[in-house]
């Protein structure tokens, strides 16, 4: 276990008085788990947070994020240090292994002529520091869920479903979380404070901070308190474990995933997946078609989210499958809509039944299955 440095109630990975050009810095760390933490652009939102403050209490200091991603991969990070933004400090975001250079911070750090004062350091009394991965990871992704039931869990962490449902009930043993059965339907697990405050603290948010975008954008009805879900957020919530089980999986290494992701293109999409698909890094961007709206809304919908998918292409360079899932007639919504289709976009569009059907995606083309 690392030693952890305290501001005020803000709790830093590490900490270096680092001698450059004109003196010394006071520069802190923060270390990123890409695989473990929130979508980037709402991750920025809690360091942006953290940086403000840290610039109010210590104004000479600067801030170095870290951000441990798997290999060759380099959309988290790039999305994570282009997010943030007015923090009032020089910063830096770059790879884990990265050697510390001013020239990598937005402002140069400040120098004081005599190293800075080392701050005090933490001492890790909570039970949750040294807990393994797959326990704080489950904690984290029922804080940004809030209520979820063991399958979306899984589907979300990418553990087995046995043992997705053996760590929950020890978080619900040990109080961070709670099963709750409704009269009719399916039990389903609610984080408790504890829980929250827990998983806030594992992301470095200090006490009180509200961190609203922590949760899904566009939060669905709490349909869990009534014991069932509508098979459109079910199918959000579901798509890591849709893709592991289609035809891609074999070539398939997902990162991460989360659900209700909203993104610096003006739209939400219903689910995102960050994976390596046949050794390159891609995107995989879900649009379920909603059954409530008419075919005419669908296809300006459709419209609207494939000019987004552009966008969020030409801001960095990642190949994105887009995948449209539906009833069957919804998916008519589709016809003639796609013209030219950039070389690093495929979209791809199958019904939402039965469950893990996706057609083997082509860059530049629109493959579908009808039924």
């Amino acid at each position: 276990m690392h030693h952890m440095y305290r501001v005020d109630d803000m709790l830093f990975d590490s900490w270096h008085s680092r001698p450059i050009q004109g003196g010394f810095t006071d520069t802190f760390e923060l270390f990123v788990n890409a695989v473990g933490a929130l979508p980037p652009h709402d991750y920025a939102e809690g360091i942006e947070s953290i940086a403000r403050k840290l610039s109010r209490l210590r104004p000479r200091s600067s801030l170095w994020v870290r951000v441990y991603s798997p290999e060759n991969t380099t959309w988290y990070r790039l999305a994570l240090a282009d997010s943030i933004q007015g923090v009032g400090i020089g910063f830096a975001v770059t790879s884990f292994s990265s050697e510390f250079d001013p020239l990598q911070f937005t402002i140069w750090p400040v120098a004081d002529r005599v190293p800075t004062p080392r701050p005090p350091e933490y001492e890790q009394k909570e039970p949750f520091w040294s807990w393994p991965f797959r326990k704080r990871f489950v904690l984290q992704t029922m804080a940004r869920l809030e209520q979820a039931y063991s399958r979306e869990v899984a589907s979300m962490t990418g553990l087995s479903l046995r043992t997705a449902q053996r760590v929950l009930r020890e978080l619900a043993d040990e109080e961070y979380i709670e099963s709750v059965r409704p009269e009719d339907g399916y039990s389903y697990w609610r984080i408790r404070r504890k829980g929250l405050s827990a998983a806030l603290r594992l992301w470095r948010i200090p006490p009180g901070e509200t961190f609203f975008e922590r949760r899904e954008r566009e939060t669905p009805p709490r349909t869990h308190e009534r014991g069932s879900s509508s098979q459109h957020n079910r199918t959000k919530r579901l798509w890591g474990a849709w893709l592991r089980k289609s035809v891609l999986g074999a070539n398939l290494e997902i990162h991460a995933v989360w659900s209700e992701v909203a993104l610096p293109v003006r739209t939400t999409c219903d689910a995102l997946a960050w994976a390596t698909y046949k050794g390159q890094e891609v995107l995989f961007w879900l649009e379920v078609l909603s059954a409530k709206k008419s075919l005419q809304n669908l296809r300006q919908d459709v419209i609207l989210k494939t000019q987004a998918v552009s966008a969020y292409l030409w801001m960095y360079r990642i190949p994105i499958v887009i995948a449209f899932l539906g009833r069957p007639w919804t998916l008519r919504a589709l016809e003639g809509v796609f013209g030219n289709i950039p070389e690093k976009i495929a979209v791809v569009a199958a019904p939402w039944r039965p469950f893990g059907r996706l057609p083997e995606p082509g860059w530049g083309d629109f493959r579908y299955i009808l039924g």
